[in-house]
């Protein structure tokens, strides 16, 4: 059932903050109808994925990377180990420290991930012409920067309030 859209609904709808998590909302939604068949959970495909690129992280990494917790994290490496498609490893530089690793069995899976990932960000992307994409890319990796930079020295004496449209939004001094 769809909510009826009023003149004030209408302008969350139109909130970059609200229109960003919709579109990231709406991109693991279809991603998890792909993999539906492969019995997998999000947080198992995903860590998968994680791992196609990223190969031998460690699991506090991976803790930090995918922003769960560390026994939510051990959980669903134990399950895949359970499953034959990962494997720890203690890391040579740390003993208190695992690195995770795809096992052969898996990187067949991973791959199809992959191909799957690409299929749906290629639909996501149908609709924006490749200058579109390539201003997308560079204004929310510029976003992210801005939070990391955030994180890391604490901005909030930078951010005074601006009008945009009409509306009140936040943005950081140049």
């Amino acid at each position: 059932m769809k909510a009826k859209e009023t003149k004030r609904s209408g302008e969350i709808f139109s909130r970059t903050a609200f229109l960003i998590t919709d579109v990231a909302r709406r991109y693991r939604v279809t991603f998890d109808q792909k993999v539906r068949d492969l019995n997998l959970a999000r947080t198992e495909w995903w860590l998968l994925r994680h791992l196609y690129f990223l190969e031998g992280s460690t699991q506090a990494e991976l803790t930090e990377l995918m922003d769960i917790t560390k026994g939510g994290m051990g959980k669903v490496i134990d399950r895949l180990e359970k499953e034959g498609l990962v494997r720890r490893c203690p890391d040579d530089n740390d003993r208190r420290s695992n690195r995770i690793f795809l096992t052969p069995k898996t990187k067949p899976l991973a791959s199809q991930l992959h191909r799957l990932s690409e299929q749906v960000e290629r639909r996501a992307l149908f609709p924006l012409s490749d200058e579109e994409i390539a201003t997308l890319d560079h204004l929310l990796n510029k976003m992210r920067d801005g939070f990391i930079e955030w994180e890391n020295e604490g901005v909030e004496e930078k951010v005074q309030p601006k009008k945009r449209n009409g509306r009140s939004t936040t943005r950081a001094r140049e």
